[in-house]
C-alpha cells in the first residue's frame, strides 16, 4: 500500500533547514487553529484514539514531554489539544525557555450540539514550570465539565484558575472557588477541548488526545455511545491522520479502536499504529506483536506502519518518575529486550523519540500537500460569507434620522411597486384585488332581475354575459307581483299603456341591492390594502425590532395606517354612493342594443306565458304565410311570429319585464367596471400612489414620534429605536468576524514557506 503520507527518516530533523521548515509549517497550521477556522478549513490533524486504559494519554505525555492529570478519570472526559512549538519563548516571557498557555476551546453546547457562533479560544492560564501543568489542566477540564456553575459564579472562568506559587517547591493551590469531586461534575463528558500551546517543546507538532473508548459506564450505556460517536466524528474526516493506540495486553482484533479506524479508513492509508505496554506481553506471544509492529500481520497492515513505545508503569508513576528518566528507561528496555531488535524491519520504529519525529514529519507533509486545497476552501468560504452578508439587510448608518427617513421612503416604494406588480414583486396584491372585483361582479349578478312566468324563470344568462346560474338569482319576481305593481301606478292611461313610474319602480327593486355588494367590495379592498402596508412596514423595519414595535404601538394607539386608509375610504365611499345614486336614474345611450335585447327577452317571456308552439311541417307553414301575404294581413316571416303576435291579457306586464331585463343587461357591464375603477382611483391611488404614502402615513408617524420631519426627531431616542435586531446584528458580526479570520488565514497561507540555510 502506498499512502499520500510517508514516514521519512528522523535524520531529516537533524538538519537546521528542515527544522526551520517544519517549525514554519506547523506554525502556519497553529495560527489557523488560533484564528478559529478549523471547522471551515480542513486542517491536517493528528488525532490519538484508543480504548480506555490503552496508554493513549501516556503516549501524548511522552510526545509532549508534560504530565497530564490522572485523577479519577478527569483526563479522559474531554479532548486535549497539544500544540507544540520547538522554538523557545522569549526571555521576557519565560526565563526557563519553556512556556505553556492553557486555553479553553468551546465549540459545543451542554447537549453536545455544535454552536452556531463559535467564540475565540479563551486563555485560562499561562504556565512556565512543567510541574504546574497537571493542576492547571485539571482545573481547565473541570471548568469545561461544569459550564452552569462557572457561568453563575462571580468572575466566571477566572475564579477557577489555580493560584501558582512562586516557590518552585510548592504545588499550585486551588482557587477560592473549588469545584466538587470529578464524580459530582455536571457533565460526564464534553466535546469541548483544553488546548495546550507549548513553546520550547522537543518538536514541532500538534496532536489531539480523545477520551478513551469505553465498554460500559455506571450511569448508563448512552455514555458508551456518546464516546464512540465523539471518536468517530473526530477520526472520520479524510484530512485527519489517525494515531491508533493499541495496548499489547489484549489482542488487536479485540480492541474497539482497531474496528473503528478500519471503518473510516478501510485501506489503512491514513492510520499510524502505536503499540503500548510491550513490557507486559505474556511469555510466548511476542512473535505476533513483533509481526504486527513489522507490518507483517495479515489483515492489519497499515501504509504508515506501526511504532512501539514503552511508557512508565503504575509503580513508576507512583514514584513520580521524571520525564527524562522515563525516556532513558524506554531506551534501555528496547536496547536490552531480546524481543525487539532495533535493526532490520523495526529500525526507527521503537521508542517515543522516533514516534514523535515521525508524527511531526507526517503533519508537516500533510500541511504542505494540503495547502493549495486549504487555500481554495478558504476562498470558497469567503465567497459564501460575502453572499450571506449580501443577503442580510443593509447595515444601519450612523445618521439614524436619515436612515429612518430612507426606510420610510423604501416602505412607500415597496408598497407602490407591489401595488403595480413592478420591479420583480409578485402580483399577489393585484390578484387579491382582482378576486375581490370578481366576487363583486358575482354579487351584482345575483341581484339581477329574474321573472317567473307560470313555471318558467326568465333571467339574463350566459349569452348575456352573466356567469352565475339561474339558481343563484335571489330576486325572482312573479308575474303576479308585476301585475300588482303596474296596477298601483295606473291612472287614466289608455288601454295598453303603462305609466313610466311603474317601470322605474320595477327597475329600482334591483338597483338598491347593489349598495351592499359595493360596500363589501370596498371593505375587501381596504383590508387587502392595509395588509399590504403592514407587510412592508414589517419587512423594512424587521431589522429594527424596537422601531417596528414602536410603529406597531403608534399604529395601535393612533391607528395611523387605518385612519389614513379610512380617510381615503370615506372619500371613495362617498363617490361610490354618488355613483349608485346616479344609477337610480334610468339612463342609457345604447338605444339599439336595448331595443334588440328587449325584443329577445319579450319573445322568451311570451313563449313562457302562451305555452309551447307546435311546429308544422315546412310546406304547411309556407302555405299559411303565402295566404297571409296575399290577403295583405301581415308580412310575417315565420309562422311562430304569428303565434307570438297573438294578444294576451298581460302584454303590458311582459313588456315591463322585457324592458327591465334589457336595461340590466346594459347597466350590469357599466357597474361592474365603474365601481372597481372608483376604488382604484379614490382609494388605492390616493393612499399609495406616487409620493402619497410619504405625504400621509409618514408625516403622521413623524409627528407621533415627536417631530414634523425625520430631521426633527430626537437623535438619542432614534438611535435606540433604530438599533438593529439582535439576531441580525449577531449574524452580521459573526459573518464579519469569520470573514476577517479567513482573510487573515489566507494571508498566513500565502506567506512563503521557504527558509534560509
Amino acid at each position: 500500500m502506498v499512502s499520500k503520507y510517508s514516514t521519512s527518516s528522523p535524520a531529516a530533523f537533524a538538519t537546521s533547514k528542515y527544522s526551520k521548515l517544519s517549525t514554519r509549517v506547523i506554525d502556519v497550521c497553529n495560527q489557523l487553529r488560533q484564528l478559529g477556522v478549523s471547522n471551515d478549513i480542513k486542517l491536517p490533524t493528528l488525532v490519538t484514539a484508543g480504548n480506555q486504559s490503552s496508554g493513549k494519554s501516556s503516549v501524548v505525555e511522552a510526545i509532549a514531554g508534560i504530565p497530564l492529570p490522572r485523577s479519577s478519570g478527569t483526563c479522559t472526559r474531554c479532548p486535549t489539544e497539544v500544540r507544540m512549538r520547538h522554538e523557545k519563548p522569549s526571555a521576557t516571557t519565560s526565563e526557563s525557555g519553556w512556556l505553556c498557555r492553557i486555553k479553553l476551546k468551546r465549540e459545543f453546547d451542554g447537549e453536545g450540539q455544535r454552536l452556531h457562533e463559535v467564540p475565540s479560544e479563551q486563555l485560562f492560564c499561562t504556565v512556565t514550570r512543567q510541574q504546574d501543568i497537571t493542576a492547571c489542566v485539571s482545573a481547565a477540564q473541570a471548568v469545561l465539565l461544569n459550564p452552569d456553575i462557572v457561568s453563575q459564579t462571580e468572575g466566571g472562568v477566572a475564579a477557577f484558575t489555580p493560584c501558582i506559587a512562586d516557590d518552585a517547591q510548592k504545588e499550585p493551590e486551588h482557587s477560592r472557588f473549588f469545584l466538587e469531586l470529578p464524580t459530582e461534575y455536571q457533565l460526564e463528558f464534553t466535546r469541548n477541548s483544553v488546548v495546550l500551546e507549548i513553546e520550547g517543546a522537543d518538536a514541532d507538532l500538534t496532536i489531539i488526545d480523545l477520551p478513551g473508548i469505553i465498554q460500559s459506564h455506571h450511569k448508563g450505556p448512552h455514555y458508551v455511545e456518546m464516546i464512540k460517536n465523539m471518536v468517530l466524528n473526530s477520526i472520520e474526516p479524510d484530512h485527519v491522520i489517525i494515531v491508533m493506540v493499541i495496548t499489547a495486553m489484549d489482542d488487536v482484533e479485540n480492541q474497539a479502536i482497531n474496528l473503528e479506524a478500519r471503518n473510516v479508513d478501510p485501506q489503512g492509508q491514513r492510520t499510524i499504529g502505536v503499540i503500548t505496554k510491550p513490557d507486559n506481553i505474556p511469555k510466548g506471544e511476542h512473535d505476533k506483536w513483533v509481526a504486527l509492529a513489522s507490518n507483517r500481520r495479515r489483515g492489519q497492515e497499515l501504509s504508515l506502519g506501526y511504532y512501539v513505545v514503552r511508557n512508565p508503569g503504575q509503580h513508576e508513576l507512583d514514584e513520580s518518575i521524571r520525564f527524562e528518566e522515563a525516556r532513558v528507561k524506554e531506551s534501555e528496555y528496547f536496547e536490552t529486550s531480546p524481543y525487539w531488535p532495533s535493526n532490520g524491519e523495526l529500525q526507527g520504529r521503537l521508542g517515543t523519540t522516533f514516534l514523535r519525529n515521525a508524527l511531526s514529519d507526517l503533519l508537516v507533509q500533510g500541511i504542505l500537500k494540503g495547502l493549495p486545497d486549504m487555500q481554495r476552501q478558504a476562498q470558497q468560504k469567503l465567497e459564501d460569507i460575502r453572499q450571506n452578508l449580501k443577503a442580510l439587510p443593509i447595515k444601519p448608518i450612523d445618521d439614524v434620522q436619515y436612515d429612518f427617513h430612507n426606510k420610510m421612503k423604501a416602505v412607500a416604494e415597496r408598497i407602490e411597486n407591489e401595488a403595480k406588480g413592478l420591479n420583480g414583486f409578485h402580483k399577489g396584491f393585484l390578484q387579491k384585488l382582482k378576486t375581490s372585483y370578481i366576487k363583486f361582479e358575482e354579487a351584482v349578478e345575483q341581484t339581477l332581475p329574474a321573472f317567473k312566468v307560470k313555471e318558467e324563470v326568465i333571467a339574463l344568462g350566459a349569452e348575456d354575459g352573466v356567469k352565475v346560474s339561474q339558481e343563484a338569482f335571489f330576486n325572482v319576481v312573479t308575474l303576479e307581483v308585476v301585475e300588482a305593481l303596474r296596477s298601483r301606478h295606473m291612472g287614466m292611461e289608455l288601454p295598453g299603456y303603462t305609466p313610466y313610474s311603474a317601470l322605474e319602480e320595477l327597475l329600482g327593486i334591483f338597483k338598491e341591492q347593489w349598495r351592499t355588494a359595493t360596500s363589501e367590495c370596498l371593505s375587501s379592498a381596504r383590508e387587502i390594502l392595509e395588509v399590504l402596508i403592514d407587510k412592508h412596514l414589517e419587512k423594512v423595519f424587521a431589522q429594527h425590532p424596537l422601531m417596528h414595535f414602536k410603529l406597531r404601538q403608534v399604529q395601535q394607539q393612533l391607528d395611523i395606517v387605518s385612519n389614513t386608509v379610512d380617510e381615503n375610504t370615506s372619500e371613495c365611499e362617498d363617490r361610490l354612493q354618488r355613483l349608485l345614486d346616479m344609477e337610480r336614474n334610468t339612463f342609457t345611450m345604447h338605444k339599439e342594443a336595448i331595443t334588440v335585447a328587449k325584443a329577445a327577452f319579450l319573445v322568451r317571456l311570451k313563449k313562457a306565458y302562451v305555452g309551447p308552439y307546435n311546429t308544422l311541417d315546412q310546406a304547411h307553414e309556407e302555405s299559411i304565410l303565402h295566404a297571409l301575404v296575399s290577403s295583405n294581413v301581415h308580412n310575417f316571416k315565420r309562422v311562430e311570429d304569428i303565434f307570438l303576435a297573438q294578444p294576451t291579457a298581460v302584454d303590458a306586464e311582459l313588456e315591463m319585464m322585457a324592458a327591465t331585463l334589457a336595461y340590466y343587461k346594459i347597466a350590469l357591464k357599466r357597474v361592474v367596471d365603474t365601481v372597481p375603477q372608483h376604488i382604484e382611483d379614490y382609494l388605492l391611488r390616493d393612499t399609495i400612489g406616487k409620493d402619497r404614502f410619504s405625504h400621509t402615513v409618514c408625516s403622521k408617524i413623524y409627528k407621533s414620534l415627536g417631530g414634523e420631519s425625520a430631521g426633527e426627531l430626537d437623535t438619542v431616542a432614534m438611535r435606540e429605536l433604530m438599533a438593529e435586531h439582535e439576531h441580525i446584528e449577531s449574524r452580521r458580526r459573526r459573518l464579519e468576524d469569520l470573514q476577517q479570520r479567513l482573510t487573515r488565514s489566507l494571508a498566513v497561507m500565502r506567506n512563503p514557506l521557504q527558509v534560509s540555510d
